[in-house]
């Protein structure tokens, strides 16, 4: 892995103040197994864009104040920022042997701030998935109580406000559900990250495995929304319905004491973005 800064944000007919926040590439080899799963290529879409956002703003910068700015939004990334949802949309099954991870912050609120990601392939021509994520500024004891942002209106104009960002997509009504699958698990230490709570891209894999038919088909579309914690050893049940009406979706409920934690809504991938099979053995 490496990183590496694109100045200017993309295509400008006039040069504007530098921005230390506007593009950000980092480069991930793929693993085997996230081009040979769905499940796979599904989770490793969430920590590419999960690791692009840690350490994208290790940037270089033009002035003195820019580099304690930066040092702010680091803390904010790795000791008080919790995830509260994230979008994407995938538009391949097969990720090749590199993809390239573009970043840039979207928005500044005051307790929360938004991510926008898109991955390329190896040479960046070409747009195989986006990523939409929205983090909230927690407490550093707890990480449940959200609070203001620090250095809030220095950030705010880092933002690239245009995205990208993933189309919202209504979840399907319980009503029409055609199938329904609910199991009880676990939550494992190595599912955890420093944080002690399950990590984010656990659970569009954790929801994928309780997807009512075999064999689940390619995701192309998924959508995570985190709202309390899962913590280590912590027993929880995932009940999932597959929706026919008006389109094919999965829905996803994290369930801890009789209390909804998270949800994930999914849609297959389109057939035209499915690699067609090259022999018949």
């Amino acid at each position: 892995q490496f990183l590496y800064f694109i100045g200017g944000g993309g295509r400008r007919k006039k040069k504007k103040k530098y921005n230390i926040m506007t593009k950000a590439r980092l480069r991930f080899t793929v693993n085997w197994v996230e081009n040979a799963t769905p499940w796979g290529a599904l989770g490793a879409v969430f920590r590419w864009c999960d690791t692009a956002g840690g350490t994208a703003y290790d940037a270089v910068y033009e002035k003195e104040e820019d580099k304690e700015l930066v040092k702010v939004w680091r803390s904010m990334w790795e000791e008080n920022g919790v995830m509260r949802s994230n979008a994407c949309e995938v538009f391949t099954d097969r990720f090749g042997g590199e993809v390239v991870v573009e970043v840039c912050l979207t928005k500044v609120g005051r307790t929360s701030w938004g991510v926008g990601f898109e991955i390329y392939n190896n040479d960046v021509t070409k747009v195989l998935a986006r990523m939409d994520t929205t983090i909230v500024y927690v407490d550093s004891e707890t990480h449940s109580k959200s609070l203001p942002i620090p250095e809030a209106d220095k950030l705010r104009p880092h933002a690239n406000p245009v995205g990208p960002y993933t189309p919202s997509v209504p979840p399907p009504s319980p009503s029409t559900a055609t199938k329904r699958k609910t199991h009880t698990t676990r939550a494992r230490v190595t599912d955890c990250d420093s944080f002690n709570h399950i990590n984010n891209a656990v659970y569009p894999v954790l929801a994928f495995e309780s997807i009512p038919c075999s064999p689940p088909p390619p995701i192309g579309y998924c959508k995570v929304e985190y709202l309390k914690q899962i913590l280590p050893g912590e027993t929880f049940s995932i009940s999932t319905f597959m929706s026919e009406t008006p389109t094919t979706a999965y829905m996803s409920e994290f369930v801890v004491g009789g209390e909804v934690v998270a949800t994930c809504l999914m849609k297959p991938l389109e057939e035209k973005y499915r690699t067609k099979p090259t022999s018949k053995l």
